[in-house]
């Protein structure tokens, strides 16, 4: 995962790619995949900015989701740094973690539309 900036109250894309320890893609046909953004990623999932679960993916057999975020969502967001961290769950259930990363929100100066 990498650093993501944004304007408050724009869409926010995450590419979400399931790998397994050597690299290669992880089919996650029938997973479920966890993502959360909060300012403090150790507060409950339902205080955080966004929390989603998602059991349709974009690229299973590749291993790739792209989630996205709406500008109404992120619009709510105060400007600043927000951690963000995504979970894979496989049918074993297997569980594979993704880095923490930063998701930063600059001030949007344009009015809304």
């Amino acid at each position: 995962m990498a650093t993501l900036k944004l304007k408050s109250g724009s869409d926010l894309f995450i590419k979400i790619t399931v790998k397994d320890s050597d690299g290669a893609a992880v089919d996650i046909t029938g997973g479920t995949i966890r993502l959360k953004i909060a300012k403090n990623l150790n507060i409950t999932n339902a205080n955080a900015e966004y929390f989603d679960s998602f059991t349709s993916f974009t690229d299973p057999t590749n291993g790739i989701h792209i989630e996205t975020i709406p500008d109404s969502t992120t619009a709510a967001w105060t400007p600043g740094d927000y951690q963000y961290q995504t979970r894979y769950i496989d049918t074993n259930p297997y569980v594979r973690d993704e880095d923490v990363d930063v998701c930063e929100i600059e001030q949007n100066l344009q009015d809304d539309e």
